[in-house]
């Protein structure tokens, strides 16, 4: 028998479809937007309940479109609210596009009641899946980290847990220090107060879930059953200076 064999070129080319990068929120209220938009439009007129709030950060979407903008002032017209947004808009949204005030701050208070943060491409055409790669963390704090603690905060009570939600809930792990954050992801690592101008001490980390190396899968997220990737929020984390996740993949093209 003839042993055969042929040597096969590879080449591994990157996607093109659009990027996510996008921070995890809490949903504050709903916005509608009154006025249609234009392409890099900072200044925007909504509708709400209750008076925006500056610093917060406006989610829109529409179609496949979709956006965050942090509020950078907001005054009355009329009934409506004319915002200035700190980014410019990448997509013209019109009145029939889904829009929310949130909050990308995960240092709330969730000991009483447990606290969602999440990144979804609920609200979106149906059909459109987006796939999470990796996620960031970022915690401030005026007190030095070290692996006992929850930022530079005393060990958690119950721990912040990271799951997917798309049908099935699936937790993926539950962090009490930067010690079990650091056990879960690629890297951890610590800044010095210091290092920049606030004084601060702070924790960089990220997790990835693609790659061979890694889990080899990736989150998926489909519109049509509003799957979403969440981090909850069960202890009093106000005490923390800042504290951040940022979710990072792309749109699905089949």
């Amino acid at each position: 028998m003839t042993n055969l064999r042929k040597n096969v070129g590879v080449f591994i080319q990157d996607q093109t479809t659009e990027i996510i990068d996008l921070h995890v929120t809490q949903k504050i209220q709903d916005i509608d937007i009154v006025t249609n938009t234009s392409i890099d439009d900072v200044a925007i007129t909504v509708s709400s309940a209750a008076e925006p709030t500056n610093g917060s950060t406006v989610c829109l979407r529409e179609g496949s479109a979709f956006y965050q903008g942090q509020i950078l002032s907001h005054v009355a017209n009329g009934d409506n609210w004319d915002i200035t947004l700190d980014t410019p808009l990448d997509y013209a949204y019109t009145t029939a596009g889904g829009c929310e005030e949130a909050s990308i701050d995960l240092n709330v208070n969730g000991s009483v009641t447990k606290q969602v943060f999440e990144v979804s491409p609920k609200g979106l055409d149906e059909g459109i899946k987006w796939d999470i790669v990796r996620f960031m963390v970022q915690i401030n704090d005026a007190s030095a980290m070290d692996d006992g603690k929850f930022g530079g905060a005393t060990a958690l009570t119950n721990g912040i847990v990271f799951r997917k939600v798309d049908g099935i809930t699936k937790n993926l792990f539950n962090a009490k220090t930067n010690g079990d954050l650091a056990a879960h992801m690629y890297d951890v690592a610590y800044v010095d107060n210091t290092v920049g101008p606030s004084g601060l001490y702070g924790l960089r980390g990220r997790r990835t879930f693609g790659g061979q190396s890694k889990n080899g899968v990736v989150i998926r997220l489909s519109s049509e059953t509003s799957d979403a990737f969440q981090i909850i929020v069960q202890d009093d984390l106000t005490v923390l200076d800042s504290f951040q996740i940022i979710a990072q993949g792309h749109i699905v093209e089949d």
